[in-house]
């Protein structure tokens, strides 16, 4: 029988900053997320999940957690 495992990982970094109020909060956040390089993550917490089927029934062996 054939199978599919389909992986994924996670990596998170916290990046803290002032702002005055929600609004201009969100802007700067989506502001650092668009610069943010990939790099960046690569110090940061890791999280790794995966799921399994079976391809030949389709079949989920394994959900994501």
């Amino acid at each position: 029988m054939q199978y599919c495992m389909t992986m994924e990982q996670t990596r998170r970094i916290a990046v803290f900053f002032d702002s005055d109020d929600d609004e201009a909060a969100i802007e700067k956040a989506n502001q650092i997320l668009k610069e943010t390089p990939s790099e960046d993550y690569e110090s940061g917490d890791k999280e790794y999940d995966y799921a399994l089927c079976n391809v030949d029934t389709e079949r989920t062996i394994l959900d994501w957690d």
